[in-house]
């Protein structure tokens, strides 16, 4: 019996599979049993497998809400954090994603724009550097409604901005090749 339950247990499966392995020899057992009168009583005594890997519990992504984002959006003060706040809801983007976006991210004649790069503020010189997305899956296409894409055309327009240019740059003269620092969006 300890040598059936320590091959089993070496066996590179998860518990639930060890568990039918151990049922299937009970019940083999108890067969041979009732056939042939013959009486395995340790295999009775093989105890179940247990888990004993920590299981993480799911984080709950917390969703903001139409009725919210209409109250947050009322209350940004300019057109800039209007149009942050509304790539934020509308597509959902990470932070660094945001910041990193540039204007030829953006195919006006397709109606879409393309997420390919991300700003890191982890430099330890207080600095940022630009980075490719965590994952091949990060790096994605996302459609433009007609509305969002006047409103980026709008903004680009009146600040000037340059193919290379952030959308979200910071506020300092002709320093539009610098992304947003990510303070100005954190609560």
């Amino acid at each position: 019996v300890l040598n059936a339950r320590k091959i089993i247990d070496n066996k590179k499966i998860i518990v639930s599979e060890k568990n039918k392995h151990r049922n299937f020899l009970l019940r083999f057992f108890r067969w041979v049993r009732v056939f042939y009168d013959y009486d395995f009583y340790l295999i009775e005594r093989m105890q179940k497998f247990k888990d004993y890997s920590i299981k993480k519990k799911k984080k709950k992504i917390e969703m903001v809400q139409y009725d919210e984002f209409k109250k947050i959006y009322k209350l940004c003060d300019s057109k800039y954090y209007r149009l942050a706040f509304l790539t934020f809801y509308l597509f959902g983007l990470r932070l660094g994603e945001l910041l990193a976006l540039t204007v030829d991210a953006f195919d006006f004649e397709d109606r879409s724009f393309e997420v390919y790069q991300e700003v890191s503020f982890k430099t330890g010189n207080g600095g940022f550097v630009i980075i490719p997305p965590k994952s091949e899956s990060s790096k994605r296409f996302y459609r433009m409604p007609e509305e969002y894409i006047s409103l980026v055309k709008k903004h680009i327009s009146d600040n000037k901005l340059n193919a290379k240019d952030y959308i979200f740059y910071q506020y300092s003269k002709n320093k539009k090749s610098a992304p947003c620092p990510e303070q100005t969006f954190r609560t």
